[in-house]
């Protein structure tokens, strides 16, 4: 988990704090191989930002990530000591959640 979010952290050029692993599911092998097998592994990441036009760009350079620029990452990732990570496949594109608006004020008092 630590490398995974160092690597991340890295390459958005963000603060390690920003970004965090909230799951990683082992995705077994299937058919005549062993049940026991384990063929890769599903991460499920956040990154924090201040504003949605940091989302945004944060969001474009993740979706990258999973197609021109996975070498980038993957190469990260070995360097940080993932050395059995030899691909990198986005499964579901960048999302945006932001918090909801502030809750107006109370109305005055009547006079």
């Amino acid at each position: 988990r630590a490398s995974f979010v160092a690597a991340l952290a890295k390459l958005l050029v963000l603060s390690p704090t920003a970004c965090r692993v909230t799951q990683v599911i082992n995705q077994h092998a299937t058919g005549r191989r062993s049940l026991t097998q384990v063929v890769g592994v599903d991460v499920k990441f956040v990154v924090d930002v201040l504003n949605v036009a940091v989302a945004t760009s944060v969001g474009l350079q993740l979706d990258a990530f999973g197609s021109a620029s996975s070498a980038v990452l993957v190469t990260e990732l070995q360097s940080l000591g993932l050395t059995g990570v030899t691909g990198v496949t986005l499964i579901k594109g960048a999302a945006t959640n932001a918090p909801p608006p502030p809750s107006p004020p109370p109305p005055s008092p009547p006079p």
